[in-house]
């Protein structure tokens, strides 16, 4: 097997004609690329030119807009809070205005004031407060509770870079 390996080294060492190239090669093998892309070139447009592209009539643009379906989906914007219940809100707010206005002590002489309204709103509005939402450990709870909320939030819409 070694004789066969020699003489196959032998053999191609002979018969190999390497040839060195010249100081010019790049520009040589630029020039043929270039030269051979110009005939594509030429080759193309005359190709576009045999065939060249056909106008759309006149009424193309009708024709395609005439075939989109016209029952597509738009969004309509839908308040939160719609005009029936904004009215609702402001005849409570002007019935409660009036209630107050007309509930104040008519034989008072002196002149009333803000304050004298504000103790009326009170005595409306009263209520006990239940002792578990005035409690500490309620008020930890819920900032614990806020806490978690918001970083779940960071978390969740996070974007990856």
């Amino acid at each position: 097997m070694d004789k066969d390996s020699k003489n196959i080294d032998k053999f191609i060492q002979e018969n190999l004609d390497v040839k060195k190239t010249s100081l010019d090669f790049t520009n040589e093998v630029m020039e043929q690329v270039f030269r051979l892309e110009l005939k594509e070139e030429k080759a193309l447009t005359s190709l576009l030119q045999k065939h060249i592209l056909e106008e759309p009539s006149s009424e193309f643009t009708s024709k395609v807009m005439s075939g989109l379906p016209q029952n597509s989906p738009t969004f309509v914007y839908q308040p939160v809070i719609g005009k029936k219940a904004w009215y609702f809100i402001t005849a409570v707010f002007i019935t409660l205005v009036i209630y107050i206005f007309f509930n104040l002590d008519p034989n008072s002489t002196q002149i009333v004031d803000f304050s004298t309204y504000l103790e009326r709103i009170e005595t409306v509005f009263s209520f006990e407060i239940p002792g578990i939402l005035t409690s500490p450990f309620f008020a930890l709870s819920m900032f614990a509770l806020s806490s978690l909320l918001l970083i779940d939030y960071f978390i969740r819409n996070r974007q990856y870079s």
